[in-house]
């Protein structure tokens, strides 16, 4: 079964490169991951096309495919985030009916993606169970392994973990998404693309919102319990270029 992942980044070299790496080398299944980049750095594009040109794991079947997106300078930071993600979500589902998103600062367990394949439902949002920080307000369990940077990850231990306390069983929930999520594209359709308008309060931030509408029009949220990851829960520390940089407001998960 064919499945897109992508990924976001402007500079974040040290996140992107943990990420990518691990998140490619744990699949388990052939997937076509996605780089989104927002005006970028040197460094940033060469470590991209040096993934790319050297299809750094051609044993999992994986591609990999680069996406720049362009600042739409009628709006401010925040807004342009969300048509990133928004954009992310448009090359996946040109190239398969399911489609997720992951973060530069995240880790994957071994075998996150094959242990939420058998699942995958055109009428369902397939979550993976994500294991955060605790460095920002969650309603995720929590467990620290540190930053997702080779030098800084606490890579055994957080495999160990996985592995102990991984279940292959499924659960049903109302809130908490983790990362990554899997919707079809029928879904995308019916209930994309996520707004850019701020959070407000009592109607919740554009990624809330657009869960919720899954949910109220009937749309089951399963969790699969073995498929696990990490989430720091940090945001990109540099600033894209050319664009003033916002304070990015803290915006809970659905």
């Amino acid at each position: 079964m064919g499945v897109s992942v992508f990924n976001c980044v402007s500079n974040a070299l040290d996140m992107l490169k943990f990420s990518s790496e691990n998140l490619l080398g744990t699949a388990g299944h052939p997937l076509d991951y996605i780089v989104v980049h927002w005006n970028s750095g040197h460094e940033v594009l060469c470590y991209l096309q040096y993934l790319q040109d050297q299809h750094a794991y051609p044993k999992s079947g994986s591609k990999i495919h680069l996406v720049p997106y362009t600042t739409d300078d009628t709006i401010g930071f925040v807004p342009n985030l969300r048509k990133m993600i928004n954009h992310g979500f448009d090359e996946g589902f040109k190239l398969n009916d399911y489609c997720g998103l992951v973060n530069t600062d995240q880790a994957f367990a071994p075998g996150w993606l094959a242990n939420m394949v058998p699942h995958l439902d055109p009428d369902k949002l397939i979550i993976a169970r994500m294991v955060e920080s605790g460095r920002m307000p969650s309603s995720h369990e929590t467990h620290d392994f540190g930053d997702t940077t080779h030098e800084a990850f606490k890579l055994e231990d957080f495999v160990r973990w996985a592995g102990d306390n991984g279940k292959s069983t499924t659960t049903a929930i109302s809130r908490g998404i983790g990362m990554p999520y899997f919707l079809h594209s029928r879904q995308w359709d019916r209930h994309g693309p996520w707004d850019c308008i701020a959070s407000t309060e009592g109607t919740g931030a554009p990624d809330q919102r657009f869960f919720w509408s899954m949910r109220d029009a009937g749309v089951p949220w399963i969790r699969v319990e073995n498929a696990i990851t990490y989430h720091v829960g940090a945001v990109e520390r540099t600033k894209p270029n050319n664009i003033a940089f916002e304070q990015l407001p803290y915006e809970g998960l659905a």
